[in-house]
């Protein structure tokens, strides 16, 4: 829905304002997001979602403020066999044209895979910085039983090799082993400590930790 006004003539010409609300159902079909950006072809995604706008052009030029709900998301991306169920996002733009967002933002997600690798009940803490950065302040996470926190990371589009650092509390070792694909093991006693971790080309690789 589009509403607006325009001013031509009088104390202030080209003077005009519109307001837009946007929303989509949560069954509608898939978006392939590479309609919108080229970097991001091939990332699939669907859920609830809502926007509301308020833009103005002037002789200034343009200006305004976006904020969009996302709730019940799924997000995937063969290429990079990563899957994101359970997205829940509330984000603003305060300051159009420019993109960028205020610190602290959050999303949340029921459970990721990126290849071998499953975690459930995540937070991401991050802040879009410009339309070439993407600025991860924190992860946290539940990964074989127990906690994992990442260090901040900036992300740029098209990157294709990437690095961080988990964080680790009291794992459980043998699902740590199963996961990792080195052996099947049963038990309970934990393991905590520090794992670089690796991922270039759809692979994960973990360094010594």
């Amino acid at each position: 829905r589009f509403s607006g006004s325009s001013s031509l003539f009088g104390r202030n010409p080209l003077n005009t304002r519109v307001q837009i609300e946007l929303s989509r159902a949560a069954a509608a079909p898939e978006i392939d997001l590479g309609r919108f950006a080229p970097d991001a072809k091939g990332i699939r995604i669907k859920g609830k979602f809502q926007l509301a706008g308020d833009l103005t052009l002037n002789p200034s030029g343009f200006g305004g403020n976006i904020s969009a709900d996302f709730n019940d998301g799924h997000l995937r991306s063969e290429r990079n066999k990563l899957s994101l169920e359970g997205i829940r996002l509330t984000l603003s733009l305060p300051e159009l044209p420019k993109l960028r967002c205020a610190p602290g933002q959050q999303v949340h997600f029921n459970r990721i895979a990126l290849g071998e690798f499953v975690a459930q009940k995540g937070r991401i803490d991050f802040q879009i910085e410009s339309e070439k950065t993407l600025l991860l302040e924190k992860m946290r996470f539940r990964w074989c039983d127990g906690n994992v926190e990442t260090q901040s990371m900036r992300l740029t589009p098209g990157a294709e090799d990437l690095h961080l650092t988990f964080y680790c509390d009291r794992l459980n070792l043998a699902k740590v082993l199963e996961q990792f694909g080195a052996a099947a093991a049963e038990g309970r006693g934990t393991v905590n400590g520090r794992i670089p971790l690796q991922y270039t080309d759809g692979k994960i690789r973990f360094d010594d930790g």
